[in-house]
């Protein structure tokens, strides 16, 4: 990690503004998809749909318990990932620094990374829920064709956003 040069005295802002609710948003997103699939538990069958292609038809199937246990492996990883980045942010904010970017530049592109990484959650738990629901009902929550839509098009603003606040925020590098 490179931290300024000479002279050069940059005050680092103590944590990042959308850390710690969008680490709450991620919380609830979680608590909230757990909750639904144990109380929903005893009612999946055995075996359940657990993988669908793209007109929403199953494709992949697994014991219910398999699937419990895949799901929360993967809510560990990426919750894991976002705890870190916002324990970095609040603890040291530092860790971001980059010599060729500005600060202000670096906050807002990592404030959009922690609303993308909250709705990176978000998405995670309504497939959990959408699975269990899918095999109890025989019926997605939303249409088969939203959720390409529902997780793209955001994607592909976030992208864009901290696109635009990387390259609006690119400074020649100081020689000395």
């Amino acid at each position: 990690m490179k931290t300024p040069s000479r002279g050069e005295e940059i005050q680092f802002r103590k944590g990042f503004r959308t850390a710690i609710p969008c680490l709450v948003v991620s919380l609830i997103s979680y608590i909230s998809a757990i909750i639904y699939a144990i109380i929903m538990y005893p009612e999946l069958p055995s075996r359940v749909a657990s993988h669908f292609g793209p007109g929403g038809q199953p494709n992949g199937y697994m014991t219910k318990e398999s699937l419990i246990t895949v799901t929360i492996i993967a809510i560990l990883l990426i919750a894991g990932v976002t705890f870190f980045l916002v324990y970095l942010g609040q603890k040291k904010p530092e860790a971001f620094y980059k010599p060729y970017m500005k600060w202000d530049a670096i906050v807002k592109s990592i404030d959009v990374m922690y609303v993308f990484l909250a709705y990176v959650n978000i998405i995670v738990s309504l497939s959990l829920v959408d699975t269990v629901y899918y095999n109890l009902e025989g019926t997605h929550i939303l249409p088969a064709g939203a959720y390409l839509y529902v997780f793209l098009i955001p994607m592909i603003i976030f992208l864009a956003a901290i696109t635009y606040y990387v390259v609006k925020g690119y400074q020649k590098p100081k020689i000395y």
